[in-house]
Protein backbone atom coordinates (compact mmCIF):
# COMPACT_ATOMS: atom_id res chain seq x y z
CA UNK A 1 0.00 0.00 0.00
CA UNK A 2 2.82 2.43 0.86
CA UNK A 3 4.51 1.68 -2.46
CA UNK A 4 1.59 3.11 -4.46
CA UNK A 5 0.79 6.72 -5.25
CA UNK A 6 -2.51 5.79 -6.87
CA UNK A 7 -5.44 6.65 -4.61
CA UNK A 8 -7.74 4.03 -6.13
CA UNK A 9 -5.16 1.28 -5.61
CA UNK A 10 -4.59 2.34 -1.99
CA UNK A 11 -8.30 2.29 -1.17
CA UNK A 12 -8.83 -1.13 -2.76
CA UNK A 13 -5.75 -2.56 -1.03
CA UNK A 14 -6.87 -1.48 2.44
CA UNK A 15 -10.49 -2.50 1.98
CA UNK A 16 -9.78 -5.96 0.60
CA UNK A 17 -6.85 -6.81 2.88
CA UNK A 18 -8.72 -6.32 6.15
CA UNK A 19 -11.68 -8.35 4.86
CA UNK A 20 -9.88 -11.18 3.07
CA UNK A 21 -7.58 -11.59 6.05
CA UNK A 22 -10.70 -12.31 8.14
CA UNK A 23 -10.25 -9.25 10.35
CA UNK A 24 -13.49 -7.50 9.36
CA UNK A 25 -16.60 -8.83 7.63
CA UNK A 26 -17.36 -5.45 6.05
CA UNK A 27 -15.65 -2.13 5.59
CA UNK A 28 -16.66 1.32 4.41
CA UNK A 29 -14.14 4.08 3.69
CA UNK A 30 -15.14 7.76 3.50
CA UNK A 31 -12.59 10.39 2.44
CA UNK A 32 -12.41 13.90 3.88
CA UNK A 33 -11.77 16.56 1.25
CA UNK A 34 -8.77 18.87 1.69
CA UNK A 35 -10.96 21.88 2.49
CA UNK A 36 -12.82 19.90 5.19
CA UNK A 37 -16.16 20.68 3.61
CA UNK A 38 -17.40 17.20 2.74
CA UNK A 39 -16.96 13.54 3.66
CA UNK A 40 -17.55 11.17 0.74
CA UNK A 41 -17.95 7.38 0.83
CA UNK A 42 -15.57 5.97 -1.80
CA UNK A 43 -15.33 2.26 -0.93
CA UNK A 44 -17.75 -0.29 0.49
CA UNK A 45 -17.00 -4.02 0.64
CA UNK A 46 -18.61 -6.93 2.48
CA UNK A 47 -17.77 -10.62 3.06
CA UNK A 48 -20.84 -12.84 2.96
CA UNK A 49 -21.72 -16.35 4.13
CA UNK A 50 -23.24 -18.84 1.72
CA UNK A 51 -25.91 -21.42 2.63
CA UNK A 52 -23.29 -23.83 3.99
CA UNK A 53 -21.99 -21.22 6.42
CA UNK A 54 -18.70 -20.73 4.52
CA UNK A 55 -17.46 -17.16 4.09
CA UNK A 56 -17.25 -15.90 0.52
CA UNK A 57 -14.72 -13.35 -0.73
CA UNK A 58 -15.49 -9.67 -0.40
CA UNK A 59 -18.06 -8.18 -2.75
CA UNK A 60 -18.19 -4.46 -3.59
CA UNK A 61 -21.09 -2.62 -2.07
CA UNK A 62 -23.43 -0.69 -4.33
CA UNK A 63 -25.59 1.37 -1.99
CA UNK A 64 -23.03 3.40 -0.09
CA UNK A 65 -20.44 4.39 -2.72
CA UNK A 66 -20.72 8.03 -3.72
CA UNK A 67 -22.78 9.16 -0.72
CA UNK A 68 -21.52 12.52 0.49
CA UNK A 69 -22.07 14.42 3.74
CA UNK A 70 -21.39 18.00 4.66
CA UNK A 71 -18.58 18.21 7.20
CA UNK A 72 -20.93 19.72 9.79
CA UNK A 73 -23.71 17.11 9.40
CA UNK A 74 -25.04 15.23 12.42
CA UNK A 75 -24.30 11.99 10.56
CA UNK A 76 -21.91 9.80 12.55
CA UNK A 77 -19.41 9.60 9.67
CA UNK A 78 -19.15 13.38 9.50
CA UNK A 79 -18.99 13.62 13.29
CA UNK A 80 -15.99 11.27 13.49
CA UNK A 81 -14.27 13.16 10.66
CA UNK A 82 -14.87 16.41 12.52
CA UNK A 83 -13.79 15.30 16.00
CA UNK A 84 -11.11 12.73 15.15
CA UNK A 85 -12.52 10.39 17.82
CA UNK A 86 -13.77 6.86 17.23
CA UNK A 87 -17.50 6.22 17.67
CA UNK A 88 -18.86 2.84 18.80
CA UNK A 89 -22.65 2.45 18.56
CA UNK A 90 -24.63 -0.55 19.84
CA UNK A 91 -27.76 -1.13 17.78
CA UNK A 92 -29.45 1.41 15.57
CA UNK A 93 -28.92 5.17 15.90
CA UNK A 94 -30.62 8.16 14.33
CA UNK A 95 -27.12 9.35 13.38
CA UNK A 96 -26.92 6.52 10.82
CA UNK A 97 -27.67 7.13 7.15
CA UNK A 98 -31.02 5.35 6.74
CA UNK A 99 -30.39 4.80 3.01
CA UNK A 100 -28.21 1.81 3.88
CA UNK A 101 -28.78 1.44 7.67
CA UNK A 102 -32.59 1.40 8.15
CA UNK A 103 -34.05 1.05 11.69
CA UNK A 104 -35.34 -2.48 11.01
CA UNK A 105 -31.86 -3.93 10.38
CA UNK A 106 -30.73 -6.68 12.79
CA UNK A 107 -28.97 -5.22 15.82
CA UNK A 108 -25.23 -4.78 15.24
CA UNK A 109 -22.40 -2.98 16.92
CA UNK A 110 -20.94 -0.35 14.58
CA UNK A 111 -17.45 1.11 14.68
CA UNK A 112 -16.43 4.39 13.01
CA UNK A 113 -12.63 4.76 13.10
CA UNK A 114 -10.83 8.04 12.25
CA UNK A 115 -7.80 7.69 9.98
CA UNK A 116 -5.53 10.51 11.13
CA UNK A 117 -2.37 12.01 9.66
CA UNK A 118 -0.57 14.68 11.73
CA UNK A 119 -3.67 15.37 13.86
CA UNK A 120 -5.83 15.81 10.76
CA UNK A 121 -8.55 13.28 9.93
CA UNK A 122 -8.13 12.26 6.29
CA UNK A 123 -10.68 9.41 6.21
CA UNK A 124 -13.22 7.49 8.25
CA UNK A 125 -13.28 3.68 8.21
CA UNK A 126 -16.48 1.96 9.32
CA UNK A 127 -17.22 -1.68 10.11
CA UNK A 128 -19.65 -3.72 12.21
CA UNK A 129 -19.85 -6.90 14.27
CA UNK A 130 -22.31 -8.96 16.24
CA UNK A 131 -23.01 -7.40 19.67
CA UNK A 132 -21.31 -10.30 21.49
CA UNK A 133 -18.11 -9.69 19.46
CA UNK A 134 -17.79 -6.11 20.68
CA UNK A 135 -14.77 -6.52 22.97
CA UNK A 136 -12.93 -8.75 20.48
CA UNK A 137 -13.50 -6.19 17.70
CA UNK A 138 -12.24 -3.34 19.88
CA UNK A 139 -9.10 -5.38 20.57
CA UNK A 140 -8.58 -5.91 16.83
CA UNK A 141 -9.02 -2.22 16.13
CA UNK A 142 -6.46 -1.39 18.80
CA UNK A 143 -3.96 -3.89 17.36
CA UNK A 144 -4.54 -2.47 13.86
CA UNK A 145 -3.54 1.02 14.98
CA UNK A 146 -0.13 0.94 13.17
CA UNK A 147 -1.84 -0.37 10.01
CA UNK A 148 -4.29 2.53 10.07
CA UNK A 149 -1.36 4.92 10.54
CA UNK A 150 0.25 3.50 7.38
CA UNK A 151 -3.04 3.91 5.56
CA UNK A 152 -3.15 7.58 6.60
CA UNK A 153 0.42 8.11 5.35
CA UNK A 154 -0.39 6.41 2.04
CA UNK A 155 -3.46 8.62 1.55
CA UNK A 156 -1.39 11.70 2.34
CA UNK A 157 1.31 10.69 -0.16
CA UNK A 158 -1.31 10.03 -2.85
CA UNK A 159 -2.81 13.47 -2.23
CA UNK A 160 0.62 15.12 -2.45
CA UNK A 161 1.33 13.29 -5.69
CA UNK A 162 -2.01 14.39 -7.17
CA UNK A 163 -1.32 18.00 -6.18
CA UNK A 164 2.18 17.76 -7.67
CA UNK A 165 0.76 16.54 -10.98
CA UNK A 166 -1.75 19.40 -10.98
CA UNK A 167 0.97 21.98 -10.26
CA UNK A 168 3.10 20.46 -13.04
CA UNK A 169 0.20 20.82 -15.48
CA UNK A 170 -0.30 24.46 -14.44
CA UNK A 171 3.45 25.04 -14.78
CA UNK A 172 3.43 23.75 -18.34
CA UNK A 173 0.43 25.90 -19.26
CA UNK A 174 2.06 29.01 -17.76
CA UNK A 175 5.25 28.29 -19.62
CA UNK A 176 3.42 27.84 -22.92
CA UNK A 177 1.79 31.24 -22.45
CA UNK A 178 5.23 32.74 -21.86
CA UNK A 179 6.64 31.18 -25.03
CA UNK A 180 3.69 32.28 -27.15
CA UNK A 181 4.10 35.81 -25.81
CA UNK A 182 7.75 35.83 -26.81
CA UNK A 183 6.91 34.68 -30.33
CA UNK A 184 4.10 37.20 -30.85
CA UNK A 185 6.23 39.87 -32.54
CA UNK A 186 7.67 37.40 -35.05
CA UNK A 187 4.24 35.92 -35.70
CA UNK A 188 2.68 39.34 -36.37
CA UNK A 189 5.56 40.33 -38.65
CA UNK A 190 5.27 37.22 -40.82
CA UNK A 191 1.47 37.27 -40.90
CA UNK A 192 1.48 40.87 -42.06
CA UNK A 193 4.05 40.07 -44.75
CA UNK A 194 1.96 37.18 -46.07
CA UNK A 195 -1.27 39.21 -45.93
CA UNK A 196 0.46 41.99 -47.83
CA UNK A 197 1.31 39.54 -50.60
CA UNK A 198 -2.23 38.16 -50.72
CA UNK A 199 -3.88 41.60 -50.85
CA UNK A 200 -1.45 42.88 -53.45
CA UNK A 201 -1.76 39.92 -55.80
CA UNK A 202 -5.57 39.86 -55.59
CA UNK A 203 -5.69 43.60 -56.28
CA UNK A 204 -3.44 43.14 -59.32
CA UNK A 205 -5.70 40.29 -60.52
CA UNK A 206 -8.68 42.66 -60.54
CA UNK A 207 -6.73 45.33 -62.44
CA UNK A 208 -5.19 42.95 -65.01
CA UNK A 209 -7.62 40.08 -65.72
CA UNK A 210 -5.25 38.54 -68.25
CA UNK A 211 -2.71 37.79 -65.52
CA UNK A 212 -5.34 36.65 -63.00
CA UNK A 213 -4.42 32.93 -62.96
CA UNK A 214 -0.76 33.68 -62.18
CA UNK A 215 -1.55 36.33 -59.57
CA UNK A 216 -4.26 34.27 -57.85
CA UNK A 217 -1.83 31.33 -57.76
CA UNK A 218 0.68 33.49 -55.91
CA UNK A 219 -2.02 34.57 -53.45
CA UNK A 220 -2.95 30.93 -52.87
CA UNK A 221 0.68 30.08 -52.11
CA UNK A 222 0.68 32.77 -49.42
CA UNK A 223 -2.56 31.48 -47.92
CA UNK A 224 -1.05 27.99 -47.71
CA UNK A 225 1.92 29.45 -45.82
CA UNK A 226 -0.46 31.21 -43.45
CA UNK A 227 -2.42 28.02 -42.85
CA UNK A 228 0.73 26.02 -42.16
CA UNK A 229 1.97 28.63 -39.69
CA UNK A 230 -1.37 28.56 -37.87
CA UNK A 231 -1.34 24.77 -37.67
CA UNK A 232 2.14 24.81 -36.14
CA UNK A 233 1.27 27.52 -33.62
CA UNK A 234 -1.96 25.81 -32.58
CA UNK A 235 -0.07 22.62 -31.77
CA UNK A 236 1.62 24.56 -28.92
CA UNK A 237 -1.54 26.20 -27.63
CA UNK A 238 -3.51 22.97 -27.17
CA UNK A 239 -4.45 22.30 -23.56
CA UNK A 240 -3.91 19.12 -21.65
CA UNK A 241 -0.68 17.58 -22.81
CA UNK A 242 -1.46 13.92 -22.88
CA UNK A 243 0.85 11.86 -20.70
CA UNK A 244 0.58 8.82 -22.99
CA UNK A 245 3.63 7.99 -25.07
CA UNK A 246 3.72 6.10 -28.36
CA UNK A 247 6.55 4.95 -30.63
CA UNK A 248 7.52 7.94 -32.79
CA UNK A 249 10.39 9.48 -34.76
CA UNK A 250 12.11 12.66 -33.62
CA UNK A 251 12.39 13.86 -37.22
CA UNK A 252 8.72 14.93 -37.16
CA UNK A 253 9.30 16.91 -33.96
CA UNK A 254 12.37 18.66 -35.39
CA UNK A 255 10.62 19.48 -38.68
CA UNK A 256 7.61 20.91 -36.86
CA UNK A 257 9.59 23.11 -34.46
CA UNK A 258 12.11 24.39 -37.01
CA UNK A 259 9.26 25.60 -39.25
CA UNK A 260 7.90 27.67 -36.35
CA UNK A 261 11.34 29.04 -35.43
CA UNK A 262 12.20 30.00 -39.01
CA UNK A 263 8.89 31.82 -39.27
CA UNK A 264 9.15 33.72 -35.99
CA UNK A 265 12.83 34.22 -35.08
CA UNK A 266 15.00 37.07 -36.37
CA UNK A 267 15.79 36.21 -40.00
CA UNK A 268 19.49 36.84 -39.37
CA UNK A 269 19.65 33.69 -37.22
CA UNK A 270 20.68 30.64 -39.27
CA UNK A 271 18.86 27.48 -38.15
CA UNK A 272 20.50 24.25 -39.28
CA UNK A 273 19.41 20.65 -38.75
CA UNK A 274 21.16 17.32 -38.96
CA UNK A 275 19.25 14.08 -38.39
CA UNK A 276 21.14 10.82 -38.69
CA UNK A 277 19.76 8.05 -40.87
CA UNK A 278 18.29 4.80 -39.50
CA UNK A 279 17.60 6.20 -36.03
CA UNK A 280 15.43 4.06 -33.74
CA UNK A 281 12.00 5.29 -32.75
CA UNK A 282 11.45 6.53 -29.20
CA UNK A 283 8.48 6.22 -26.85
CA UNK A 284 7.38 9.82 -26.80
CA UNK A 285 4.56 12.33 -26.52
CA UNK A 286 4.82 14.60 -29.57
CA UNK A 287 3.25 17.62 -27.82
CA UNK A 288 5.65 17.49 -24.89
CA UNK A 289 8.73 16.92 -27.04
CA UNK A 290 7.80 19.75 -29.40
CA UNK A 291 7.49 21.98 -26.35
CA UNK A 292 10.88 20.78 -25.07
CA UNK A 293 12.60 21.57 -28.37
CA UNK A 294 10.84 24.91 -28.79
CA UNK A 295 11.89 25.95 -25.29
CA UNK A 296 15.50 25.05 -25.99
CA UNK A 297 15.42 26.93 -29.31
CA UNK A 298 13.94 30.05 -27.65
CA UNK A 299 16.62 29.79 -24.97
CA UNK A 300 19.29 29.55 -27.69
CA UNK A 301 17.79 32.54 -29.52
CA UNK A 302 18.02 34.64 -26.36
CA UNK A 303 21.67 33.61 -26.00
CA UNK A 304 22.35 35.00 -29.47
CA UNK A 305 20.99 38.46 -28.71
CA UNK A 306 24.40 39.93 -27.89
CA UNK A 307 26.45 38.09 -30.54
CA UNK A 308 28.70 40.39 -32.59
CA UNK A 309 31.27 39.66 -35.25
CA UNK A 310 29.83 36.31 -36.35
CA UNK A 311 26.64 34.96 -37.85
CA UNK A 312 24.22 33.92 -35.08
CA UNK A 313 23.42 30.24 -35.49
CA UNK A 314 21.30 27.47 -33.93
CA UNK A 315 21.98 23.85 -34.89
CA UNK A 316 19.58 21.02 -34.08
CA UNK A 317 20.85 17.47 -34.32
CA UNK A 318 19.50 13.98 -33.65
CA UNK A 319 21.92 11.06 -33.40
CA UNK A 320 22.23 7.63 -31.81
CA UNK A 321 24.66 7.44 -28.90
CA UNK A 322 25.90 4.73 -26.54
CA UNK A 323 25.84 5.77 -22.89
CA UNK A 324 26.96 3.24 -20.26
CA UNK A 325 26.42 0.42 -22.78
CA UNK A 326 22.88 1.66 -23.50
CA UNK A 327 21.75 2.83 -26.90
CA UNK A 328 20.17 6.27 -26.58
CA UNK A 329 18.69 8.80 -28.99
CA UNK A 330 20.34 12.20 -28.47
CA UNK A 331 18.54 15.43 -29.39
CA UNK A 332 20.95 18.38 -29.31
CA UNK A 333 20.43 22.13 -29.58
CA UNK A 334 23.65 24.07 -30.07
CA UNK A 335 24.09 27.84 -30.38
CA UNK A 336 27.14 30.06 -30.83
CA UNK A 337 25.88 32.68 -28.40
CA UNK A 338 27.22 34.26 -25.23
CA UNK A 339 27.21 31.04 -23.19
CA UNK A 340 26.06 30.45 -19.63
CA UNK A 341 28.01 31.28 -16.48
CA UNK A 342 28.76 28.28 -14.17
CA UNK A 343 26.75 29.83 -11.32
CA UNK A 344 23.71 30.10 -13.58
CA UNK A 345 24.14 26.54 -14.88
CA UNK A 346 23.84 25.26 -11.32
CA UNK A 347 20.35 26.75 -10.96
CA UNK A 348 18.97 27.02 -14.50
CA UNK A 349 16.53 24.08 -14.11
CA UNK A 350 15.03 25.48 -10.89
CA UNK A 351 11.42 26.67 -11.26
CA UNK A 352 11.08 30.46 -11.52
CA UNK A 353 14.85 31.03 -11.73
CA UNK A 354 15.62 33.49 -14.51
CA UNK A 355 18.39 35.88 -15.48
CA UNK A 356 16.09 37.90 -17.71
CA UNK A 357 14.95 41.35 -16.72
CA UNK A 358 11.56 41.78 -15.06
CA UNK A 359 8.73 41.28 -17.52
CA UNK A 360 10.77 39.24 -20.03
CA UNK A 361 10.57 35.80 -18.45
CA UNK A 362 9.06 33.79 -15.61
CA UNK A 363 11.82 31.21 -15.23
CA UNK A 364 9.53 28.35 -16.22
CA UNK A 365 11.12 27.33 -19.52
CA UNK A 366 14.01 25.08 -18.53
CA UNK A 367 12.23 23.68 -15.47
CA UNK A 368 9.40 22.62 -17.78
CA UNK A 369 11.93 21.06 -20.15
CA UNK A 370 13.49 19.13 -17.28
CA UNK A 371 10.08 17.87 -16.12
CA UNK A 372 9.03 16.70 -19.59
CA UNK A 373 12.33 14.92 -20.25
CA UNK A 374 12.10 13.19 -16.87
CA UNK A 375 8.53 12.15 -17.70
CA UNK A 376 10.00 10.40 -20.77
CA UNK A 377 12.50 8.52 -18.61
CA UNK A 378 15.42 10.47 -20.06
CA UNK A 379 17.76 13.18 -18.88
CA UNK A 380 19.15 16.51 -20.07
CA UNK A 381 22.76 17.75 -20.01
CA UNK A 382 24.28 21.14 -20.72
CA UNK A 383 27.75 22.16 -21.91
CA UNK A 384 28.57 25.85 -22.04
CA UNK A 385 31.44 28.27 -21.74
CA UNK A 386 30.97 32.02 -21.50
CA UNK A 387 31.51 33.55 -24.92
CA UNK A 388 31.65 30.18 -26.72
CA UNK A 389 28.01 29.14 -26.97
CA UNK A 390 25.85 26.47 -25.34
CA UNK A 391 24.82 22.91 -26.16
CA UNK A 392 21.84 21.19 -24.56
CA UNK A 393 21.57 17.43 -25.00
CA UNK A 394 18.36 15.50 -24.37
CA UNK A 395 18.89 11.74 -23.97
CA UNK A 396 15.88 9.50 -24.67
CA UNK A 397 15.46 5.72 -24.63
CA UNK A 398 14.58 3.96 -27.89
CA UNK A 399 11.16 2.37 -28.19
CA UNK A 400 10.99 -1.38 -27.84
CA UNK A 401 8.83 -1.65 -30.97
CA UNK A 402 9.25 0.50 -34.05
CA UNK A 403 6.33 2.63 -35.03
CA UNK A 404 3.96 1.18 -37.60
CA UNK A 405 3.78 3.27 -40.74
CA UNK A 406 0.25 4.14 -41.76
CA UNK A 407 -0.34 3.82 -45.52
CA UNK A 408 -0.80 7.15 -47.24
CA UNK A 409 -4.01 5.96 -48.91
CA UNK A 410 -5.04 5.20 -52.43
CA UNK A 411 -5.48 7.56 -55.39
CA UNK A 412 -8.95 8.66 -56.33
CA UNK A 413 -10.42 6.46 -59.03
CA UNK A 414 -12.42 9.31 -60.53
CA UNK A 415 -12.98 13.01 -60.03
CA UNK A 416 -16.77 12.57 -60.05
CA UNK A 417 -18.41 10.88 -57.08
CA UNK A 418 -21.92 10.28 -55.83
CA UNK A 419 -23.72 10.46 -52.52
CA UNK A 420 -25.59 12.85 -50.27
CA UNK A 421 -23.51 14.95 -47.88
CA UNK A 422 -24.90 16.88 -44.88
CA UNK A 423 -22.69 19.90 -44.14
CA UNK A 424 -23.29 21.42 -40.67
CA UNK A 425 -21.39 24.73 -40.69
CA UNK A 426 -22.27 28.20 -39.39
CA UNK A 427 -19.81 30.24 -41.49
CA UNK A 428 -21.47 31.29 -44.77
CA UNK A 429 -18.23 31.54 -46.78
CA UNK A 430 -17.21 28.02 -45.76
CA UNK A 431 -20.64 26.64 -46.67
CA UNK A 432 -20.52 28.35 -50.07
CA UNK A 433 -17.08 27.02 -51.03
CA UNK A 434 -17.66 23.52 -49.69
CA UNK A 435 -21.08 23.16 -51.33
CA UNK A 436 -19.84 24.44 -54.68
CA UNK A 437 -16.81 22.15 -54.55
CA UNK A 438 -18.80 19.02 -53.72
CA UNK A 439 -21.62 19.71 -56.19
CA UNK A 440 -19.06 20.20 -58.98
CA UNK A 441 -17.75 16.72 -58.18
CA UNK A 442 -21.13 15.01 -58.36
CA UNK A 443 -22.33 15.07 -54.74
CA UNK A 444 -25.67 16.24 -53.41
CA UNK A 445 -25.25 18.63 -50.49
CA UNK A 446 -27.64 19.45 -47.64
CA UNK A 447 -26.81 22.56 -45.62
CA UNK A 448 -27.41 23.25 -41.91
CA UNK A 449 -26.31 26.50 -40.27
CA UNK A 450 -26.25 25.29 -36.64
CA UNK A 451 -26.23 22.09 -34.60
CA UNK A 452 -29.95 22.15 -33.90
CA UNK A 453 -30.84 22.37 -37.59
CA UNK A 454 -28.31 19.67 -38.41
CA UNK A 455 -29.88 17.25 -35.93
CA UNK A 456 -33.34 17.99 -37.32
CA UNK A 457 -32.16 17.24 -40.86
CA UNK A 458 -30.68 13.94 -39.67
CA UNK A 459 -33.98 13.08 -38.01
CA UNK A 460 -35.93 13.90 -41.19
CA UNK A 461 -33.55 12.62 -43.88
CA UNK A 462 -30.90 10.61 -42.03
CA UNK A 463 -31.63 7.44 -43.99
CA UNK A 464 -30.69 9.31 -47.18
CA UNK A 465 -27.46 10.91 -45.87
CA UNK A 466 -24.23 9.08 -46.69
CA UNK A 467 -21.79 11.32 -44.77
CA UNK A 468 -21.85 14.25 -42.34
CA UNK A 469 -19.31 17.09 -42.49
CA UNK A 470 -19.45 18.61 -38.99
CA UNK A 471 -17.91 21.75 -37.56
CA UNK A 472 -17.27 21.69 -33.80
CA UNK A 473 -17.95 25.34 -32.95
CA UNK A 474 -21.62 25.80 -33.79
CA UNK A 475 -24.43 27.99 -32.42
CA UNK A 476 -27.37 26.51 -30.49
CA UNK A 477 -25.79 23.03 -30.25
CA UNK A 478 -22.03 22.44 -30.48
CA UNK A 479 -20.53 19.74 -32.67
CA UNK A 480 -19.86 17.65 -29.55
CA UNK A 481 -23.53 17.89 -28.57
CA UNK A 482 -24.60 16.90 -32.08
CA UNK A 483 -22.42 13.80 -31.86
CA UNK A 484 -23.90 12.89 -28.48
CA UNK A 485 -27.50 13.27 -29.70
CA UNK A 486 -27.21 11.54 -33.07
CA UNK A 487 -29.48 8.49 -33.13
CA UNK A 488 -28.44 5.12 -34.50
CA UNK A 489 -28.12 4.12 -37.22
CA UNK A 490 -26.27 7.23 -38.34
CA UNK A 491 -23.92 8.03 -41.23
CA UNK A 492 -20.15 8.36 -40.72
CA UNK A 493 -18.97 11.77 -39.53
CA UNK A 494 -15.97 13.80 -40.72
CA UNK A 495 -14.96 16.62 -38.39
CA UNK A 496 -14.44 19.71 -40.56
CA UNK A 497 -12.79 21.95 -38.00
CA UNK A 498 -10.45 24.88 -37.64
CA UNK A 499 -8.91 23.27 -34.57
CA UNK A 500 -6.60 20.29 -34.29
CA UNK A 501 -8.35 16.96 -33.91
CA UNK A 502 -9.56 16.69 -30.28
CA UNK A 503 -9.09 13.54 -28.26
CA UNK A 504 -11.86 11.24 -27.01
CA UNK A 505 -14.37 12.13 -29.71
CA UNK A 506 -17.29 9.90 -30.61
CA UNK A 507 -16.72 6.61 -32.38
CA UNK A 508 -19.00 8.02 -35.08
CA UNK A 509 -16.10 10.26 -36.19
CA UNK A 510 -14.15 8.38 -38.86
CA UNK A 511 -11.86 11.20 -40.06
CA UNK A 512 -10.82 14.79 -39.40
CA UNK A 513 -10.24 17.47 -42.04
CA UNK A 514 -8.61 20.57 -40.63
CA UNK A 515 -9.45 24.01 -42.00
CA UNK A 516 -8.28 25.62 -44.12
CA UNK A 517 -8.44 22.79 -46.63
CA UNK A 518 -8.14 23.09 -50.38
CA UNK A 519 -11.08 21.98 -52.55
CA UNK A 520 -8.97 19.02 -53.70
CA UNK A 521 -8.33 17.97 -50.09
CA UNK A 522 -12.06 18.21 -49.29
CA UNK A 523 -13.06 16.07 -52.27
CA UNK A 524 -10.27 13.58 -51.55
CA UNK A 525 -11.36 13.20 -47.92
CA UNK A 526 -15.04 12.72 -48.81
CA UNK A 527 -14.24 10.19 -51.53
CA UNK A 528 -11.97 8.15 -49.28
CA UNK A 529 -14.45 8.04 -46.41
CA UNK A 530 -17.31 7.02 -48.70
CA UNK A 531 -15.12 4.32 -50.22
CA UNK A 532 -14.18 2.93 -46.80
CA UNK A 533 -17.73 3.28 -45.39
CA UNK A 534 -19.99 2.16 -48.19
CA UNK A 535 -23.38 3.90 -48.20
CA UNK A 536 -26.05 1.76 -46.62
CA UNK A 537 -28.33 2.17 -49.64
CA UNK A 538 -27.81 0.10 -52.76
Amino acid sequence: MLGSLDLENILDTLSLQVIQAGIFRSVMVALVDNDRRTVRVTRSFTRQQDESGEWRRAQPGTDANGIEYDFDDDNVTAQVARTGRMAVIDGWSKRFDQRFSPPNMPAKTSYFIPIVHNTRTVAVLATASEPEEREEMLRKIDVLGPFFDLFAIALHHADLYHNLQERERELRESQKIEIMGELTAGIAHNFNNLLQGIIGNLDFALETPGEAPLLIGKALESTESLAEMLRQLMSYSRKGLAPERVPMRLRTVVDSVTRVCRSTFDRRIVIGTHIADDLPAIDGNAGQLEQVLLNLCVNARDGLAEVTGRTPRIDIGVTAEHVDEQEMVLLQVRDNGIGIEPAVQARMFDPFFTTKEVGRGTGLGLSSVHGSVSHHGGWIACESKPGEGTTFGVYLHPAEVARTTVPAGFPLSASIGSGKILLIEDEESVRYVAERTLVRHGYTVLLAIDGEQGLQMLADQGDQVDLVLLDLWLPKLSGHEVLERMEEPCPPVVLFTGFAAPGNVSERVVATLEKPASPAALVDCVARVLEEHKPKRS
